[in-house]
């Protein structure tokens, strides 16, 4: 396991089991491969593909949203 998926994984948990949220939203450039697989590997589901989300560089940019809620993850750690 590496580094990022550890701390993303601390993080997980602080949020639905601390604050007690219902669900985690994470975006991402289409891209960004690295950031794709990290939140694929903590079994985030790709919710939508938003086409010219937002500015970059002078160019439009195209987001995944990848989101997982609290009875998943808890279900995925047992």
């Amino acid at each position: 396991m590496g580094y990022i998926h550890e701390a993303l994984s601390s993080i997980f948990e602080y949020i639905f089991v601390t604050l007690n949220k219902h669900k985690i939203i994470a975006f991402t450039d289409v891209r960004n491969e690295k950031s794709i697989r990290v939140l694929e590997r903590l079994e985030m589901r790709r919710e939508g593909h938003l086409l010219q989300n937002y500015m970059s560089k002078g160019h439009w940019v195209d987001e995944y949203q990848y989101a997982i809620l609290q009875s998943e993850w808890a279900a995925k750690r047992h």
